[in-house]
């Protein structure tokens, strides 16, 4: 296998990093040094951990993995703040742990990563709080996805959980073959596919760049600024949440849909208020307008031959859907419910639409083009608002052993500055109900203005709760 290849898949996602802050309840003093040797152990079993992504000067423009330029030492770090300025961990526990960069209780330093090439594929930093600790951790995107950092914390979580003595785990090798992404060779020069804008002039291109850093999903940037914009965390109650989908779905048949799922019923939700946030009043009830959301879409049993589901690599596709910007305002004012099934049912048909030949075109055409960098992972109308879910990490799940416990909540550690949101998966077992069913959380990040409104939008009222200091 050539660990050093990186798909046309990779070659065409975002030049940055991503990550997530994981908060623990152990105050065992040997934390430290278990955590490197778990991680040791994941990196015996997935080399892409210790390598660097560089550029490949055989292949102008585009990027490949160079092994063995990184260690343990640099990858992960202990942050030596002093212990008494540290909050409290059970303050964070008792306000549902409200950890973002504007948090007036707590946020912990983010690790250093460059600005360009080489980009080190791994960074993390524990920092201790009173009662517990944090752990930071984050990824190049062009080498894992958010569903592969999830298998990655769970293979650490199992070697921390291991004796000293235990080898590595064993990996099955088509979990991290990348080749299964490969393009194949066209025959002759063709268009790009729809959801791939290719840029002609780049030095014209260069003057949009201060306009499009407010724009989600662009690969210009390597990592995005430190966030100025507000965030806010939101907490879906399971029952609310349930009632909302079941109704929705009474409206599925006539729209052409098998079912709406509460990924498609809670983005819906998000990208009404959003867009009622983000609109003048003139462009709510204007027939004539639009607007359009990226969606991301783990492709992993789309893609033939299909990719493990455990797949430790970056296998994702945008759906890109739009919508008459007055349905989506309606749905934010709830309207009628049926406004908001429109809604959902569009990003479902959005969502089914990312298929394998869809996918092996996009492949396809990137792989025969001789820069990446011209190219663009969007349609040529930019999209107003992305949604990335990671609701399906099994984060809650995984036991890191005696010594460190389970991770009691998910953050989110590098936010863009891009109207966005990012779906958190339901912290099963930690507040739900019979240990059974998990509140889903959200991340949103909007300018100052578009925030106070979507904080006040009638919908996100209704089926979601703010979580704060």
């Amino acid at each position: 296998m050539d660990w050093e290849y990186l798909s046309p898949l990779d070659q065409i996602l975002p030049r940055m990093y991503f990550g997530e802050i994981l908060c623990f309840p152990s105050t065992d003093t040997n934390l430290f040094p278990l955590l490197q040797q778990g991680l040791s152990k994941v990196a015996a079993s997935v080399p892409h951990l210790t390598s660097f992504v560089v550029h490949d000067d055989a292949r102008p423009g585009k990027l490949r993995l160079e092994r063995g330029r990184d260690s343990i030492d640099n990858i992960l770090v202990y942050f030596n703040d002093p212990l008494e300025e540290m909050p409290d961990y059970e303050s964070l526990k008792r306000t549902s742990f409200p950890v973002f960069p504007q948090s007036p209780l707590f946020y912990p330093h983010i690790p250093n990563v460059p600005w360009t090439a080489p980009w080190p594929v791994m960074r993390a930093e524990v920092t201790r709080v009173r009662g517990g600790f944090v752990l930071v951790v984050l990824v190049h995107h062009c080498v894992f996805d958010g569903v592969a950092l999830s298998e990655l914390l769970n293979l650490w979580a199992t070697c921390c959980s291991l004796n000293a003595s235990a080898q590595p785990p064993e990996i099955d090798q088509a979990r991290l073959n990348r080749t299964v992404l490969q393009g194949e060779e066209l025959k002759q020069e063709s268009s790009p596919p729809a959801d791939i804008l290719k840029i002609v002039n780049k030095q014209s291109f260069s003057s949009q760049i201060i306009s499009l850093i407010k724009r989600a999903f662009n690969p210009i940037l390597p990592k995005p600024l430190s966030p100025t914009w507000p965030i806010t965390l939101y907490r879906l109650p399971y029952d609310k949440l349930q009632g909302l989908k079941q109704t929705l779905n009474q409206f599925a048949p006539r729209l052409g849909v098998r079912f709406l799922s509460t990924n498609d019923v809670v983005s819906a939700l998000i990208w009404s208020c959003a867009t009622m946030a983000m609109s003048t009043s003139f462009q709510r009830w204007n027939f004539m307008s639009y607007c359009s959301t990226g969606v991301s879409v783990n492709i992993r049993p789309r893609i033939q031959p299909r990719l493990p589901d455990n797949f430790i690599g970056c296998a994702i596709g945008v759906a890109y859907i739009d919508m008459a910007r007055k349905t989506l305002c309606a749905a934010a004012e709830v309207a009628s419910f049926e406004s908001l099934a429109r809604v959902a049912a569009a990003i479902r048909h959005g969502v089914d639409g990312i298929t394998n030949e869809k996918m092996t075109e996009i492949l396809n055409y990137v792989d025969s083009q001789e820069d990446p960098t011209k190219l663009q992972w969007r349609p040529k109308k930019l999209n107003e608002f992305y949604i990335s879910s990671w609701a399906n990490q099994r984060i809650y799940d995984a036991d890191w052993g005696p010594h460190i416990g389970k991770c009691e909540a998910l953050r989110v550690a590098q936010i863009a500055l891009a109207p966005m949101c990012v779906i958190l998966p339901p912290r099963t077992g930690v507040e739900s109900k019979d240990g059974q069913y998990g509140d889903i959380e959200l991340v949103v990040s909007l300018e100052s203005l578009h925030m106070d409104r979507f904080r006040r939008s009638k919908a996100m009222r209704m089926f979601a709760e703010i979580i704060d200091c």
